[in-house]
């Protein structure tokens, strides 16, 4: 669903690999993992061959619904702007 809403925002379709878990910690094991590999391969290597070698892309589209309700928000958000600038 993340991946929908993200689409959304910025009105284009996000292509995730299947394989990806969502999270910073999932991203810093997999460096670390490709630590051990660094001498022989470099990241992008590692990544292609090891970690979603047999992994599918997934794709999320946007939502019109839900990219209608980010349009919405970011116009009150530039709106009151000056507001929230003067207030802090």
């Amino acid at each position: 669903m993340h991946r929908n809403i993200l689409a959304s925002a910025i009105g284009t379709p996000v292509a995730v690999n299947a394989a990806a878990g969502e999270g910073g910690a999932w991203g810093i094991a997999v460096l670390a993992a490709c630590l051990d590999k660094a001498e022989e391969m470099p990241l992008d290597d590692y990544l292609d061959n090891v970690i979603f070698k047999d992994s599918d892309i997934e794709i999320a589209d946007p939502d019109t619904e839900i990219s209608k309700g980010f349009e919405k928000f970011m116009e009150n958000y530039i709106k009151e702007m000056p507001i929230i600038i003067i207030g802090n």
